[in-house]
């Protein structure tokens, strides 16, 4: 491998290695010192050596893992893949073209990447979901997994006063409208702490996101953090 087939979020190296603004936004925000939590970006190059090398195989549009323990083998002693100390979330992360939404359900939850069998399954399910086809890159997100109180999604658009919040529970959604901070406001007090810490992020991520002033992600609240999840 003449390149490590994966950098580590906060590297800043998402761009230069060809990843979809979706990840390119979870890197330059790790970089940012935003709250995303540990982990990486497993690249497109990745999947094309386990191809070449028949680690995986590939059956129509789903991808197969063969022997999960030469899966196992080969993330840690080839590729050397840090240990994490917590079980992970996967997500493919479409290409730029891709204009579809993404939801909570396209991530894998909670997997023991010291598991082979876990892993494989994973791994089998993110590269092969219908959003990602032969013309485009298999760049997947791979973050410890957060024991959110609260999940949601949150946008933010240009000349708002207001940030769109969706909380998340089951099937069931939840639409909130939290005031805009300016750069010297404080959090306001008539909303409950994970709704204050999410004024705080959606201020942080709007200085070091620039998407035509548009943003939207996934966040999970753990009761002291609010944690980005994921770019949508």
């Amino acid at each position: 491998m003449n390149k490590t087939p994966f950098i580590w979020l906060g590297a800043g190296r998402a761009k230069k290695r060809g990843v979809a603004r979706r990840g390119r936004q979870l890197d330059a925000a790790a970089r940012a010192g935003l709250p995303v939590p540990e982990g990486a970006i497993l690249l497109d190059e990745l999947f094309r050596i386990f191809l070449q090398e028949g680690v995986v195989e590939q059956e129509g549009e789903k991808v197969i893992v063969p022997d999960p323990i030469w899966l196992l083998e080969v993330f840690y002693r080839d590729v050397r893949f840090p240990h994490l100390k917590t079980t992970a979330d996967l997500c493919v992360i479409p290409a730029d073209d891709y204009a579809g939404p993404l939801s909570l359900k396209s991530m894998v939850h909670e997997v023991d990447l010291e598991n082979a069998q876990q892993l494989a399954e994973a791994l089998s399910k993110v590269w092969s979901l219908p959003i990602v086809d032969e013309k485009f890159r298999r760049d997947v997100s791979i973050v410890s997994s957060i024991e959110g109180e609260v999940v949601g999604r949150a946008l933010s658009l240009p000349h708002e006063a207001d940030d769109v919040v969706t909380i998340l529970s089951g099937d069931a959604e939840e639409e909130i409208h939290l005031t805009r901070l300016g750069r010297w406001d404080r959090p306001s007090q008539e909303f409950p702490p994970f709704a204050r810490r999410l004024q705080l992020l959606l201020r942080g991520v709007r200085r070091t996101i620039n998407n035509q002033g548009i943003v939207e992600f996934f966040w999970q609240d753990d009761g002291t953090v609010c944690w980005i999840s994921l770019f949508n």
